[in-house]
């Protein structure tokens, strides 16, 4: 997965200003590394799950 990032990241892009998962185990850390200035949800349907 941070090989994905940090590909997209090569390819010129500076900086993701907002990222939506479904929660993904290590998604958050993986993209905290790479591009530290993110801010992330969780998509709705998961966030209800998760905080129920």
């Amino acid at each position: 997965m941070a090989g994905n990032f940090a590909d997209i990241r090569e390819r010129g892009v500076k900086q993701i200003h907002f990222i939506v998962s479904d929660g993904l185990s290590g998604m958050k850390n993986v993209i905290t590394e790479i591009y530290p200035q993110k801010v992330s949800a969780l998509c709705s349907p998961c966030h209800e799950k998760h905080t129920g």
